[in-house]
């Protein structure tokens, strides 16, 4: 499918294809393409290209965006990714309650989670099952060079071995700067997941001296009222499939310790 959007903010630009290819350091052939919906550009040049033409880059990433015009000059409004994304654009050092009911938007926005990190500079440190980081990694291999995502990007397996996990936590922290941010998302596979803190306890205190943007998801259909108020108290931002708003519960006072039980949240008694 053509993107007409593209098209529109390159004219309104007053710019050929030809400009825009220059500044980006791609051919007119290749651009065209980008332009036709037949060649999605890597990280790097959808970011020359937005900044040429001033929007987003992370619209070339998802192919249902649809745009809209203010007196066909203004960009107003984009697919609902691009309006979450600008909360981890903006955040250093925050947690966002993800709840979700729809595997399919949850892999869509993971991967603008971390197309965020990346054009931020930033490390990405997500854990999922297998299956997932396998769907995950494939999407990001047709966007991001593969040094990059090896470099920037850590998969962990949370169903492996608690020791294993550990293990993998401190290798990747050890490695990184001591004042390298990280994102980090966790994705419960079940609402009563427990690991034991104890054995995070090393890690957690590598990762309490940095800034932290940490997302928790949960599959909505999984996750009783009753826990889902308690998280709500505990997160200041809580993340739907189609939006991310303040929590109306957040209880600051209560959530100084959010950071050390990252990976521990149980159903209280008075929900089983």
């Amino acid at each position: 499918m053509k993107r007409e959007w593209l098209m529109k903010l390159r004219k309104m630009k007053k710019m050929t294809q030809k400009e825009i290819s220059t500044i980006a350091f791609i051919d007119r052939s290749y651009y065209t393409l980008i332009e036709n919906g037949k060649r999605t550009p890597s990280i790097a040049i959808a970011k020359t290209i937005a900044t040429a033409l001033d929007f987003d880059p992370l619209l070339f990433f998802h192919e249902t965006a649809e745009v809209d015009f203010n007196n066909s000059q203004q960009l107003i409004t984009g697919p609902d990714t691009l309006k979450i994304a600008e909360v981890f654009k903006s955040e250093k050092n925050c947690q966002i309650l993800y709840v979700s009911t729809n595997f399919d938007d949850y892999l869509k926005h993971v991967i603008t989670f971390i197309l965020v990190a990346y054009e931020k500079g930033k490390h990405y440190m997500i854990f999922d099952t297998q299956d997932n980081i396998c769907r995950i990694k494939e999407k990001l291999e047709l966007i991001l060079p593969e040094d990059d995502l090896l470099d920037h990007i850590y998969f962990i397996n949370h169903e492996c071995d608690l020791d294993e996990i550990d293990t993998r936590i401190s290798s990747i922290v050890s490695g990184l700067n001591k004042d390298a941010s990280l994102f980090i998302g966790c994705r419960m596979v079940q609402s009563t997941i427990v690991m034991d803190q104890t054995k995070l306890k090393e890690s957690i205190s590598l990762l309490s001296n940095r800034n932290i943007l940490f997302t928790c998801v949960y599959d909505a259909n999984l996750l009783k009222a009753g826990s889902l108020l308690q998280l709500m108290k505990s997160y200041p931002y809580l993340m739907t499939d189609s939006e991310i708003v303040l929590s109306p519960l957040f209880n600051k006072a209560g959530s100084a310790d959010l950071l050390p039980t990252l990976f521990i949240h149980k159903e209280s008694d008075a929900d089983e």
